[in-house]
């Protein structure tokens, strides 16, 4: 395999002034650099990442914690325009993708992989307990780090996120139907973990309180954002008599669930209950009913953390940045 060394003896200069040329070191001329990388090229010259890292001090690799010890968060539609925005994102400003999908590893390594692999910062798109992992925190205070809707509702007061505005968003979607002539609308919230969660459930009260409806804890509950999670809520409010006329899902596809359960027993969607989503993935507009929803701008999302995560990364500072997105009411069959 060829090496500095070989391509020093190609053009007659000293191993260190190769390696300075090769590594766009300021105190090398533009001449002496273009015949350096001329010769590279000709030899089919390889550079070691691992040994040119260790020079340059960055590895221009950003690393990407997806979902939780079960889900890899790949079979979310959501998170795939994420990985897509990030992956365009840091590639024009010349940086590689690394995702780590190993979850058979240990959260407390998550600190040494990421030195193992070099990587000069981190995003994490995160969901379940894992968002709550001490070993999570411990990222912030080794590596610029990035979440992506993913914060949890506790402690993390100084760190940097992208979200949508979950509240705005939640208070949209619950006065739509109540603009619709519903008053008893069930929210099937996230879990009780993330920040998103609690937002969504105060947009829903604070749109319920500002039209004068009691807030009702008992049309509260919890699907995980799990389809099959809402398809049992929906089903035991039912059967538990529970009075609804609408139904709010924090995810479209536990609005998926919702309307399954309610299409099984013999529930028509929107004619006897409306339901209204939140995400507004690929599926929601060729869904039967076409699911109305509140769109998040997932790429966008991606995109902002992307550039937030390599502005950090550049100045090398503690600066909290952080963007919050608004969402936006796309209205279908649904909630009729």
């Amino acid at each position: 395999m060829v090496n500095i060394k070989d391509i020093a003896n190609k053009v007659g200069l000293s191993v260190s002034t190769v390696s300075k040329a090769l590594n766009d070191y300021s105190d090398i001329n533009s001449e002496t650099k273009k015949k350096v990388r001329e010769a590279a090229k000709q030899l089919d010259y390889l550079p070691n990442v691992m040994a040119r890292s260790l020079i340059t001090k960055t590895s221009n690799t950003i690393g990407v914690f997806f979902g939780d010890q079960i889900n890899s968060g790949f079979d979310h539609p959501f998170f795939s325009q994420l990985i897509c925005s990030i992956k365009n994102t840091i590639g024009l400003a010349g940086y590689d993708l690394l995702i780590f999908s190993n979850q058979k590893r240990d959260t407390s390594s998550f600190k040494s992989i990421c030195y193992e692999r070099g990587v000069d910062g981190v995003i994490l798109i995160l969901t379940g307990h894992r968002r709550t992992d001490d070993k999570i925190l411990e990222l912030h205070n080794s590596l610029p780090v990035v979440y992506i809707d993913s914060v949890p509702n506790s402690d993390y007061k100084n760190v940097c996120f992208v979200e949508s505005d979950n509240e705005k968003a939640a208070y949209d979607a619950t006065e739509h139907l109540i603009k619709l002539g519903h008053r008893k609308i069930l929210k099937v919230a996230g879990d009780n973990i993330a920040k998103a969660s609690f937002d969504r459930i105060s947009g829903y009260k604070r749109a319920l309180q500002e039209h004068n409806i009691p807030v009702n804890k008992q049309l509260i509950q919890y699907g995980n954002f799990s389809k099959d999670q809402s398809y049992k809520v929906v089903q035991s409010s039912i059967k538990n008599k529970i009075d609804f006329d609408a139904v709010f899902a924090s995810s479209d596809l536990m609005a998926f669930g919702a309307i399954e359960a309610l299409k099984n027993l013999n529930i028509k969607v929107p004619d006897d209950i409306a339901v209204v989503g939140f995400d507004d993935i690929d599926m929601a507009k060729l869904y039967q009913p076409a699911l109305t929803t509140m769109h998040q701008q997932s790429y966008r999302m991606g995109e902002i953390a992307s550039q937030i995560l390599l502005e950090n990364i550049k100045n090398k500072d503690d600066v909290v940045r952080n963007a919050k997105l608004p969402a936006k009411l796309v209205a279908r069959d649904s909630s009729g």
